[in-house]
């Protein structure tokens, strides 16, 4: 099935344009809508042909049409892979889809309805997770404004789905896993400040919620994974010189993490299995 990805891939660049936004507006205490799109450094409103995903970006040069400034890659990131993962879901959640957590929904009950929630629910998941990467990035800080409503929408369509489809077990299991990461990190946080902090912690908690919808082995997957990725990287930078000292902001590699389990699915265990066994 082709127009779903597309579909979704489309909409993916869309939502990231607005996501691209909210990474600059959020941490600066600004509205998400209001004013409308302009430059941050001219106030020059931006026309429609200067809001188009990726291409407006090219079609500028990376320069402000009013004052030359040079228009951050966070723009430009944030779109493609928002789109990107977006593409990815509308392959995966293609008809019979059984590599997602929602996929019992495919002729079972409640028809298409929970398949619907759930789409809806990592849509926001996915998108939240790559403006909170953004977000991290640059100001090293994960606000609650972001995290806390990722957390109640996946609370309630998950919830919905659940409760639609006859499998209200999952809505207990996304609970657990979601308190249980926020726990695992928050324990981090308590031992070791200076290495965790509690946006993510919370952001721990919210991935939980999305993950542990499938199970909670698929939570504690996608924090392995997190962590996996944060010490590659952190061994590298080391190997380039980089201070002991120096801070590395954890949630984009939780965001990595959490979006890789969701779409590996069991495959990362059942590798690791496999090198057991030899």
């Amino acid at each position: 099935m082709v127009l779903l990805p597309v579909f979704l891939g489309l909409l993916g660049l869309a939502f990231g344009s607005f996501g691209g936004a909210v990474a600059w507006r959020l941490p600066r205490g600004l509205s998400w809508v209001s004013p409308g799109s302009r430059c941050p450094r001219c106030g020059h409103p931006l026309a429609w042909r200067e809001k188009i995903p990726l291409l407006s970006y090219l079609m500028l040069r990376g320069a402000c049409q009013s004052c030359r400034g040079r228009i951050s890659l966070r723009y430009p990131l944030v779109e493609g892979a928002t789109g990107l993962l977006f593409a990815i879901l509308g392959i995966l959640a293609s008809p019979p889809g059984k590599r997602l957590p929602w996929a019992f929904s495919w002729g079972g009950q409640g028809g298409l309805l929970p398949w619907f929630l759930g789409l809806l629910a990592y849509m926001a998941f996915l998108w939240g997770l790559v403006v909170l990467a953004a977000i991290d990035l640059e100001h090293r800080r994960l606000p609650d404004a972001l995290t806390l409503p990722l957390a109640l929408i996946g609370f309630l369509l998950l919830g919905g789905a659940g409760l639609v489809a006859g499998e209200e077990g999952r809505i207990l299991s996304s609970l657990v896993s979601g308190l249980g990461l926020a726990g695992l990190l928050l324990l981090v946080a308590l031992v070791y400040p200076g290495g965790m902090g509690l946006g993510d912690v919370k952001l721990a908690g919210v991935i939980g919620i999305y993950l542990g919808w499938s199970s909670p082995v698929l939570a504690l997957e996608g924090l392995f994974l997190a962590v996996l990725a944060g010490g590659v990287v952190a061994v590298a930078l080391l190997a380039a010189g980089r201070s002991r000292k120096e801070t590395i902001p954890f949630g984009p590699f939780l965001s990595l993490g959490a979006a890789a389990a969701l779409f590996l699915a069991d495959l990362p265990v059942q590798w690791w299995l496999k090198l057991l066994s030899r």
